[in-house]
């Protein structure tokens, strides 16, 4: 663990590393921090023996999004489903702006429940409060602004390639929030822009 500049000081920051693990946390004024760039890895994906013999680092991420997949419509699955090797992959953005992917607002209780699960699951437990917090003030933006665009709404899930394939990823995205998750080879994950 190092800490860059000292804590009193604005920005600061500090990272951790060690094998298949890269965290990196930014505090700027005491207002925002920022979890990027991160990466998680799983290589080999399976364990091949010993008491977690059998058990896959990223299997609960891979049945989750086909679960998803499989509760939305077909008109629902166009817009979700994104190429893995499309330039939108790459195009993450926290401001409120139109999106690519299945926005909340489009989503029945039970796709929500399942998405979320999603989430969960590249998240901490503390990690998925903070998110469902920040979209949460939303509502306090629009009422201050007046805007539309400010909707707790207006995130979005984004899933690129197959989850039954070998490579492919996925996002959820909204104002001031940008998480974005990618399994490379059914053996490495990236967790990475997160913001």
């Amino acid at each position: 663990l190092t800490i860059l500049v000292d804590p009193d000081e604005a920005p600061w920051a500090w990272p951790t590393e060690e094998h298949h693990l890269s965290q990196n946390w930014t505090i700027a004024g005491g207002k925002a921090s920022a979890t990027t760039p991160t990466f998680f890895g799983a290589n080999p994906a399976e364990v091949m023996d010993g008491p977690m013999k059998g058990r896959r680092a990223l299997a609960a991420e891979a049945e989750l999004a086909r679960a998803f997949l499989a509760a939305l419509t077909d008109e629902q699955r166009a817009k979700i489903r994104i190429a893995f090797d499309s330039g939108e992959r790459m195009n993450w953005q926290f401001v409120p702006i139109a999106r690519k992917g299945l926005p909340l607002k489009e989503m029945t209780e039970p796709q929500r429940k399942v998405a979320f699960e999603l989430l969960k699951t590249g998240l901490s437990a503390s990690g998925y409060t903070k998110a469902e917090t920040i979209r949460s003030l939303e509502n306090v933006l629009r009422a201050q602004s007046g805007s539309a665009t400010r909707d707790p709404e207006l995130y979005f899930f984004s899933i690129f390639g197959d989850p039954d394939g070998a490579s492919w990823g996925w996002r959820y995205e909204g104002h001031h929030l940008s998480q974005n998750w990618t399994i490379a080879g059914g053996k490495a994950s990236a967790t990475t822009p997160a913001f």
